[in-house]
């Protein structure tokens, strides 16, 4: 019989059906992230297969999820899986672990942040805010076209506002605005909040809390942080920036 290891049972999906229903002890984890949920530019709009949250029942204690968003808030995949279920989620919830590794949720919906300290979820808390202001400081200082309207909602949708990973996602910007340069002067104002807030970590005694990370990225420089990628006329380059807790990476999900 095949192993797991062996990667062409990604194509021979009968032999892994079959490997699957003869293991004992059986571990599943599953990347959320564009897997079972396409990506799209607005996380509100993600969508979610009723048979694949009835499914996870059947793997009661044997599957688990890992996401870099979050099971709450209102661009959670709870909410997601609530819409598609037209209920309440009750014991649907997907279990496992989001905002890259820190945020561990069971079959039950019941919630926590393992190894996250009261002080370093207040700071998450400001930075929503921030984002918000400076995205609306900026805008009011360039020539952008946009009605005020059309402004709150680009605003409304780039700010996640996410428990443990509080994010700007400039993707309805970049397509809304229609002009790179601008664009780009958008990416350097995030760049540089999220360089303000990390020297505000260090005040605050949190300076080895917190990393950013960058999605997509051009990989990492010599120093381990992760490189921007700046856009250009046929690119958007990076779109997230996520202020997330060290730790809180998918590999390190994997292990826990």
């Amino acid at each position: 019989m095949a192993s797991l290891h062996q990667q062409n049972l990604s194509l021979e999906h009968e032999a892994l059906t079959s490997l699957l229903a003869q293991t004992k002890n059986l571990l599943i984890i599953q990347d959320l992230d564009g897997v079972c949920m396409g990506l799209v530019k607005d996380p509100l709009h993600r969508q979610i297969s009723r048979d694949y949250i009835e499914a996870v029942t059947a793997y009661d204690g044997h599957f688990f999820v890992l996401t870099n968003g979050e099971h709450i808030g209102k661009r959670g995949v709870n909410g997601i899986l609530a819409k598609t279920l037209g209920t309440a989620v009750g014991d649907f919830h997907l279990p496992g672990l989001a905002a890259g590794g820190v945020q561990w949720q069971d079959r039950s919906g019941q919630l926590s942040h393992p190894g996250v300290s009261d002080t370093e979820l207040t700071f998450l808390k400001s930075i929503p805010n921030r984002i918000a202001t400076t995205l609306r400081n900026f805008l009011a200082t360039v020539d952008h076209g946009l009605s005020d309207a059309t402004v709150t909602h680009c605003i409304n949708a780039s700010v996640l506002d996410n428990v443990a990973s509080p994010t700007a996602n400039l993707n309805t910007f970049y397509e809304t605005l229609n002009n790179p340069a601008l664009y780009r002067q958008l990416q350097e104002k995030m760049e540089a909040l999220t360089n303000e807030l990390l020297a505000e970590t260090t005040q605050q005694g949190l300076g080895d809390s917190f990393f950013v990370h960058y999605a997509p990225n051009l990989g990492r420089d010599d120093s381990g942080n992760e490189v921007m990628w700046w856009a250009d006329d046929t690119t958007s380059g990076t779109t997230d920036f996520q202020f997330m807790l060290r730790g809180a990476v998918k590999a390190a999900g994997v292990l826990a």
